[in-house]
């Protein structure tokens, strides 16, 4: 919030410090925005790197919601966001007017997911079909995926910590349907993003709110983070031992 506050460019860009960019990144995404009025964010196809710089996938699904309304732009938008693994168009070049429009970073699990679902409903995201940006996966997640939603959620809010209720991916839901209701949509178009967005985040994220909200957040209720973060690396230390993360 504050980076965006001091910037006074007409767009901007977040940048990941482990993750390496082609050199016309940038230019290629401006000349998106700058020849399409509707465009509010454009981004490129990301390639997926190890920590040496090996590349490992290419991420061949994608959001570009350019032919589409504004109804279905929310739509391709919230669904986009339950199929490619991470929130890759977060790190794409973003119109500054529209991106002060949005929430920005809300106290929340998944904040990038809501700044693009509100960007949708000002305009198109658009991708450059051209592998322009390689994201480092550079942790191991059988060794820190047991604190990292805590640890994620204490960055945004140190207060985080102290919270005895967490419902990490429910609260995560209830903004989404927040941005909905907020929405200029008709009624009927409201009730089925509802049912898109619920849809959309149990089809995507259904184990992580099964785990962190049923589980997880009564034992963090009845005896404090510290029991939660040791319940965690029980488990995903028993998920390692017999090679679930593979």
């Amino acid at each position: 919030k504050l980076a965006i506050a001091k910037s006074s460019g007409k767009y901007f860009m977040l940048a990941g410090g482990h993750d390496l960019w082609h050199p016309s990144y940038i230019s290629e995404c401006l000349g998106v925005l700058e020849s399409d009025p509707r465009v509010v964010l454009c981004y490129a196809q990301v390639v997926v790197i190890d920590s040496n710089g090996d590349q490992q996938q290419l991420i061949e699904d994608a959001i570009d919601t350019r032919s589409l309304d504004a109804f279905n732009r929310c739509r391709a938008t919230i669904w986009g966001l339950s199929r490619i693994p991470i929130c890759d168009p977060i790190y794409g070049l973003i119109d500054s007017d529209f991106l002060r429009r949005t929430g920005l970073v809300r106290n929340v699990w998944g904040p990038d997911n809501l700044i693009l679902i509100e960007l949708s409903l000002n305009g198109a995201i658009a991708q450059v079909k051209k592998p322009l940006y390689y994201r480092r996966t550079n942790r191991d997640p059988a060794k820190d995926v047991a604190l990292w939603t805590e640890k994620y959620l204490e960055r945004i809010d140190p207060q985080n910590r102290k919270k005895r209720v967490m419902l990490t991916y429910s609260r995560m839901c209830y903004e989404y349907f927040k941005i909905i209701s907020n929405s200029d949509f008709s009624t009927p178009q409201k009730l089925r993003l509802f049912v898109d967005a619920f849809a959309s985040i149990c089809h995507r994220w259904w184990r992580g709110m099964l785990f962190h909200d049923f589980i997880c957040a009564p034992i963090r209720l009845f005896f404090g983070h510290r029991a939660v973060y040791i319940f965690k690396r029980c488990v995903y230390g028993l998920a390692k031992s017999v090679n679930l993360y593979r």
